[in-house]
């Protein structure tokens, strides 16, 4: 198998332990992306109270692990932007600690952010989100095979459509995997850091992007 080249992406990831599927899924995520790319790099900034982490990540010589006490509300941007802080390399990605894509897409999502001189944001994916149920999460882990995925792929994309090993989850999402060219992020002041929680900060950041005249 030949693995991508991701020298020139990071991915921020924002984590919260909260649920033993949180800290399994943080795992596989790491797990996965560095057996089918080079150069991986990941910060991992840790939003809690107290220190919960460090048992579930393996930093390579490239990463990072940032701790950002706070026992309150999440505070997913204004982590986002502390995390930008510490990469030079020229995209980040904001990375949901339960999303799998295949890297050879994020590949071409990271080139077309450096090649083509206007564009802010890109999305290495069309919209649409499948969760997995817990048995086909299970044999997932067992393999960490893309193919063990796709080759669930339902025939509908309406919302709960379910086809007993995944269900839709979304259709138009336009967060979990965000790709952006470092240097118009910073430009455009990265995430709304007065958002707490999630969700909403992925379409008011794509609102505020193009209005300030850059391409999605």
């Amino acid at each position: 198998m030949t693995k991508v080249d991701l020298s020139d992406v990071c991915f921020l990831v924002h984590v919260r332990i909260d649920t033993v599927a949180r800290q399994q899924n943080l795992e596989i995520i790491q797990e996965f992306y560095r057996k089918y790319a080079d150069n991986t790099q990941f910060i991992f900034i840790e939003d809690d109270g107290e220190q919960k982490i460090t048992k579930s990540v393996t930093l390579t010589e490239h990463d990072k692990y940032i701790f950002h006490e706070n026992d309150g509300i999440y505070l997913r941007p204004k982590c986002y932007n502390i995390a930008s802080k510490e990469t030079d390399r020229p995209v980040i990605v904001s990375l949901d600690t339960d999303i799998i894509i295949h890297p050879k897409y994020m590949k071409m999502t990271a080139d077309r952010l450096i090649n083509e001189d206007n564009l802010a944001i890109c999305y290495p994916y069309n919209g649409l989100f499948l969760n997995l149920y817990e048995h086909t999460k299970e044999e997932f882990m067992g393999t960490l095979d893309y193919e063990d995925l796709i080759k669930y792929r339902p025939e509908s994309k309406q919302v709960n459509y379910s086809n007993g090993k995944v269900f839709v989850g979304h259709y138009d999402s336009v967060g979990g995997c965000v790709f952006f060219n470092h240097d118009r992020y910073n430009k455009f002041g990265g995430y709304n850091p007065m958002f707490k929680g999630w969700g909403y900060e992925d379409n008011e950041i794509t609102i505020r992007t193009r209005a300030l005249g850059y391409d999605i």
